[in-house]
């Protein structure tokens, strides 16, 4: 017939943690359990990675088996290293998880590889872990990315690649994953130096210049001159340049002898090309002046050329003259001189100077000394019908004489007999009579 009613209101304990969570360690690539208990079996626990609210997935676990709380941390990383609380409320919990890196070690080392200068050379290895990080180095040098060098990572493997090989990148180049390092040598195979553009045969005035020119398949690659069998050196005379790939030899001041083949030489291949040397003709800046001489003096012919030491003839009208007693012949640079020795009547006539591209030709005149007599004839006496000699003797040996009787000229006859030996004249008279008195 009557009731009564009372609220009632329950006041709910707050949860405590009957068990904080411990410190964990676990080894990369394995799963952390993070474990506490509370004491409200059930009751709403959250899970933080520092400031992070974590939520179920792949790399989380979350358990809560009554009052037991669990958070299972799979494919641990080193990142996933931290500090991770557990709260309800306003009571927390929290550890810290250490992930013990496994070492990167190497399931493939570097292989040591050849590869020919200019091509690109590439190393590669595989690590034991997704993405890790290594060092690259040439001997001690550690390397950076580059024009030259390009490091490529993709998932275990590594790959260095060398672009633009030269002599020098010859080396010994090492992968260090910080654990572990694999090591191999670079080989690189020398191009041979071939030439792009050989040299070609040129002529070139003489006192001029000549140019040879090639082209090699390696920039500054050295190359050696030579003319025949003779290696040229940097000099007044040679003049060498190389820019690049393209090689001259300049030749300066020209002379004939510089004709010839001239040879440019890699060490691998050789191209030669010859040179010919066109010689400017030799003339006379001074012809030879027309001379006169004594005889038994010396004559001197003398003319200029324009170019010196230049080989040359000397002739007596067509008769060519050699270096004799009779004949001195001089050089004194451009100047040539011929003597003319002890001369006599005869040597008298025109001289010619030939240099081979034109002559010069003078006229010697010999003045004649006069015949005179050194020793008289002497008055002979003779008897009837025998014989007479009369002597004289000359200034100059040879010389023609005449004989007279009077003014009637003499003949050689069985009457008459002359002689002349050297400068002694002589006229015999045979059978001598009253009438060649």
């Amino acid at each position: 017939d009557q009731k009564t009613t009372a609220s009632l209101k329950v006041k709910a304990l707050p949860v405590f943690f009957k068990q904080e969570l411990q410190n964990e360690e676990a080894e990369e690539g394995g799963t952390a359990t993070l474990r506490c208990e509370i004491t409200k079996p059930d009751a709403l626990v959250k899970w933080r990675k520092g400031s992070l609210v974590l939520c179920p997935s792949d790399k989380y676990e979350i358990k809560q088996e009554g009052s037991t709380c669990d958070l299972l941390i799979h494919s641990l990383k080193p990142e996933d290293g931290g500090d991770y609380t557990c709260y309800s409320g306003e009571q927390q919990t929290t550890a810290s998880l250490r992930v013990k890196a496994m070492p990167v070690l190497f399931k493939q080392g570097l292989q040591s590889v050849e590869a020919e200068e200019d091509s690109t050379a590439t190393l590669h290895c595989e690590v034991t872990k997704l993405n890790a990080s290594v060092e690259w180095r040439k001997g001690s040098i550690v390397l950076h990315p580059s024009e030259k060098y390009k490091l490529k990572q993709e998932g275990y493997s590594i790959k260095l690649l060398i672009h633009k090989l030269k002599l020098e990148d010859a080396d010994e180049y090492t992968c260090d994953s910080g654990d572990q390092q694999t090591t191999a040598s670079l080989k690189v195979k020398v191009l041979p130096v071939s030439f792009k553009q050989e040299l070609e045969n040129t002529e070139a005035e003489e006192d001029g210049m000549a140019m040879l020119c090639c082209e090699i398949t390696k920039p500054d690659a050295p190359v050696e001159w030579k003319k025949g069998i003779v290696v040229l050196q940097s000099s007044d005379k040679y003049e060498m340049k190389h820019e690049g790939s393209c090689i001259q030899l300049f030749i300066h001041d020209l002379k004939p002898e510089d004709q010839g083949e001239y040879t440019c030489d890699s060490g691998d291949q050789k191209t030669t090309a010859f040179l010919k040397v066109n010689a400017l003709p030799v003339l006379f800046k001074q012809e030879l002046q027309n001379v006169e001489a004594e005889e038994g003096g010396t004559a001197k012919l003398f003319c200029k050329l324009t170019k010196p030491d230049t080989a040359i003839e000397w002739r007596k009208g067509s008769v060519v003259l050699l270096p004799c007693g009779k004949y001195e012949m001089k050089k004194k640079g451009s100047i040539v001189e011929l003597f003319i020795c002890d001369v006599e009547p005869e040597d008298a006539g025109e001289y010619t100077c030939d240099s081979g591209d034109k002559e010069s030709t003078a006229s010697l005149t010999v003045k004649a000394l006069p015949v005179l007599f050194k020793k008289e004839l002497q008055n002979q006496e003779a008897e009837e019908n025998n014989v007479v000699t009369l002597l004289c003797e000359l200034t100059k040996p040879g010389a023609p004489v005449k004989w007279r009787k009077g003014s009637l000229i003499l003949h050689a006859s069985d009457k008459y007999e002359m002689k002349q030996a050297g400068t002694i004249v002589q006229l015999l008279i045979y059978n001598v009579n009253m009438e060649d008195t």
